[in-house]
């Protein structure tokens, strides 16, 4: 069986890729040339199991919380902060409101964490957003048998 994580990140690839037409999402992808920009960027990220549930046998269930990194790329072009800030709220509302999503996770708990904007100056100003969103699932161990 595919573990709940692994099912998590896949359905969030798939809701960035109806985001915006034209812009493609890559999952662990560094190497996107500005060609193919803008585009998305999901990192698996870290995850951490509540404190909560320390106490308790292995074989019993841990509460985690996915923190992946989406990333907008943009390329160079005029009005790139407007730009970014359109895309970070149309992915809010694909993430926040997919309810694919929800049903994977506890009590449908996603929560905006915030997000990280950098713009570089070169011949054109390009950006790029870094926006983090947290996924709190129930981990059965029972889930991962083979």
């Amino acid at each position: 069986m595919i573990d709940k994580r692994e099912q998590i990140l896949a359905r969030i690839l798939v809701t960035l890729g109806t985001v915006q037409v034209g812009v493609k999402a890559h999952r662990n992808r560094t190497d996107v040339p500005e060609s193919q920009r803008p585009c998305f960027l999901l990192f698996d990220g870290d995850e951490e199991a509540s404190p909560q549930d320390a106490t308790r046998h292995a074989q019993f269930f841990r509460r985690v919380t996915l923190g992946p990194e989406i990333w907008i790329l943009l390329g160079a072009t005029e009005g790139v902060g407007s730009q970014l800030n359109a895309l970070r709220v149309k992915i809010l509302n694909a993430l926040l409101f997919d309810t694919t999503l929800k049903d994977l996770l506890l009590d449908d708990e996603i929560v905006y964490e915030g997000c990280h904007s950098a713009l570089e100056e070169g011949r054109r100003i390009e950006g790029s957003m870094v926006v983090r969103i947290a996924f709190t699932y129930l981990l059965r161990p029972s889930d991962l048998a083979p």
